[in-house]
């Protein structure tokens, strides 16, 4: 039960540093204006690194329903 725990909150911490993947943008060269744009279009068709942010976007939301489904 303890373990089950632990797991729980190891996804729902982690699934939380993963929400704000759009603060790798700033690590990465890419030409998005900030004021102006988007989120979402980080992860568009043509966007340079959308396979990136995509799988970042599927692993939060997978940790996060895992550990909302089994807190």
């Amino acid at each position: 039960m303890r373990l089950g725990r632990v797991l729980t909150s190891v996804a729902l911490v982690v699934g939380g540093f993963l929400y704000a993947d759009w603060m790798v943008e700033f690590l990465l060269p890419i030409h998005v204006p900030l004021l102006t744009s988007f989120i979402s279009e980080l992860s568009a068709a043509g966007q340079p690194y959308r396979d990136l942010f995509q799988a970042l976007d599927i692993t939060c939301g997978s940790l996060l329903f895992i550990g909302g489904a089994s807190a």
